[in-house]
């Protein structure tokens, strides 16, 4: 099953993004406005999307929903060799879950 993701920085300047995995990391780093989502092709609804945000520092993450946290510092990966990136979280279990991700100008 593949998410994808739209998101707009909120709150962090990222700069181009470079071609290199590290690289790109760092400029992912800062916090995320979820602005679109769908799964299997169906679009998850605005209302719910607007509550979403992600908090991404050093190759981890945390997702927010409201004022309750979702996820807590969960490493993941990006390709950047895909168009759209392709993110790949590893998850407490050891489950894997890819997201495909492009950034959205403000």
């Amino acid at each position: 099953m593949y998410m994808h993701l739209i998101v707009a920085q909120a709150l962090m300047g990222a700069g181009d993004a470079a071609r290199d995995a590290s690289d790109a990391l760092r400029h992912f780093n800062g916090t995320w406005q979820l602005v679109s989502a769908s799964t299997d092709g169906k679009p998850t609804a605005a209302d719910f999307v607007s509550k979403i945000r992600i908090v991404i520092k050093d190759g981890k993450h945390s997702v927010f929903f409201g004022d309750k946290t979702l996820a807590r510092q969960i490493p993941f990966a990006v390709d950047v060799t895909r168009t759209p990136y392709e993110a790949t979280d590893t998850l407490p279990d050891g489950k894997c879950s890819s997201l495909l991700v492009r950034r959205q100008a403000d």
